[in-house]
């Protein structure tokens, strides 16, 4: 069975995305209208990466979470966490990965 720690870059890039996607549905599901603070975007990043590397963060968990940082935009601060969502998916259909 592979493992977490067996990921190639381009699997990293991947689980990247996923996490991206599952951080713009939690946002659009969860208080969409409320303002995003910076806080809250690194905690669900993280909290999605760690989920997706099967609840560690060691190994590629901490990859897989800076691959997502590295893809998300500048959050503005005041934006509302729906229209932050719809940044994530446009950034996710610009890159490649469904949206």
């Amino acid at each position: 069975m592979a493992q977490i720690t067996d990921r190639k870059p381009e699997d990293v890039q991947e689980a990247a995305r996923s996490v991206v996607l599952a951080v713009a549905d939690h946002l659009t599901a969860t208080n969409p209208t409320d303002v995003l603070e910076r806080t809250n975007l690194l905690v669900c990043v993280g909290a999605e990466a760690y989920l997706l590397a099967d609840r560690s963060y060691n190994g590629k968990g901490q990859a897989i979470s800076q691959a997502a940082m590295d893809l998300v935009p500048e959050l503005i601060e005041g934006t509302a966490r729906g229209a932050y969502a719809e940044l994530l998916r446009e950034v996710l259909a610009a890159n490649g990965g469904q949206a």
